[in-house]
C-alpha cells in the first residue's frame, strides 16, 4: 500500500481543487494541472536517458500514466501504465456530485479492486479529508488536507503508518513553488524555480537540512502552449525523459 500512497500522494497534488486568487474562483483539475485548451486526455510516458554522453536519448521505459478529463475539465480517470504499449497496471475512477469528488476506486490489471477512496467535503465542495479502504471495506489510511483562506490547498496530513505531512507553497497562479515533506521525523524540502511559461526549469532538493540536489528540465511545447516533451537532467547529464500526447476535445 505505502507505494500506491505515494503515486496517489503525487496524483494528487494535480488533481485537487484551488482558487486563483481571493475570488475564490474554482478552478477545473486540467486547469490545476496548468493545461491550456480543453484538454480530454492525456498519457505521460517516462523512459531513461542517455547517461554516460551528455545526449538525451530514449531509452528503456521506467513508467507510464494517463488521465482522462470531462468536458468541464474534471478527472474522470486515471491510470498508471505498465507498458509504452499503453497496458494498463493499475485503474482510478473518480464519482462526482457536482464538481466535487465523492469516491473512486482503484482496480488491478485484471479489474480486482485493490482500495477505496471515499471523499470528504466541505459545505463549499472542497475536499477536506479521504479515507482509504481494502476492497472488503476495512479501513487503511486517511489523509486530511488544509486551505489557505483563497481556499488553496497546503497541507496534507497521511494519518497513517507513515504519518506523512507535506506542505505545498503557490505562487499567485496556482502553480507549486515550494514542497516539504516529512515522515517518521525525516524531512525533504523541495524548491522550484518556474520559466516564463510557467513550466518546471529548476527543482532544488534538500533533505535533513543538508543534501542539495538541483534537477533542471528542457521542454517542448505544442501549439496550445502545453509541453509534449520534457528532458530533466542532473549535474547537466539527460537522466529521464518524458513524452506526453495530448488529445483536445
Amino acid at each position: 500500500m505505502k507505494t500506491s500512497r505515494i503515486v496517489f500522494c503525487l496524483t494528487f497534488v494535480t488533481l485537487c481543487t484551488a482558487t486563483l486568487s481571493a475570488q475564490r474562483l474554482r478552478i477545473t483539475d486540467a486547469q490545476f494541472e496548468q493545461f491550456n485548451g480543453n484538454v480530454s486526455e492525456v498519457v505521460s510516458m517516462v523512459f531513461g536517458a542517455d547517461n554516460d554522453r551528455h545526449v538525451a536519448e530514449k531509452g528503456a521505459f521506467i513508467s507510464g500514466r494517463s488521465m482522462k478529463f470531462d468536458r468541464s475539465g474534471m478527472c474522470r480517470e486515471s491510470c498508471l501504465l505498465a507498458s509504452d504499449e499503453g497496458d494498463i497496471a493499475q485503474k482510478t475512477t473518480y464519482e462526482y456530485a457536482g464538481s466535487s469528488k465523492t469516491s473512486a476506486v482503484t482496480t488491478d490489471i485484471n479489474g480486482s479492486v485493490i482500495y477505496h477512496q471515499n471523499f470528504k467535503n466541505d459545505s463549499e465542495g472542497y475536499c477536506v479529508a479521504i479515507e482509504f479502504t481494502n476492497s472488503a471495506g476495512a479501513p487503511i489510511s486517511r489523509s486530511e488536507m488544509e486551505y489557505d483562506r483563497n481556499k488553496i490547498r497546503t497541507t496534507e496530513l497521511f494519518a497513517d503508518e507513515w504519518r506523512s505531512i507535506t506542505t505545498y507553497v503557490f505562487d499567485g497562479n496556482c502553480r507549486i513553488t515550494r514542497v516539504t515533506a516529512t515522515e517518521r521525523d525525516c524531512e525533504s524540502d523541495v524548491s522550484i524555480v518556474l520559466d516564463l511559461q510557467g513550466f518546471v526549469a529548476k527543482k532544488i532538493r534538500k533533505s535533513g537540512g543538508r543534501q542539495r540536489i538541483t534537477t533542471s528540465y528542457k521542454y517542448e511545447a505544442d501549439s496550445h502552449g502545453n509541453w509534449i516533451k520534457q528532458i530533466e537532467y542532473l549535474n547537466d547529464k539527460p537522466t529521464q525523459i518524458t513524452y506526453r500526447t495530448i488529445k483536445y476535445y
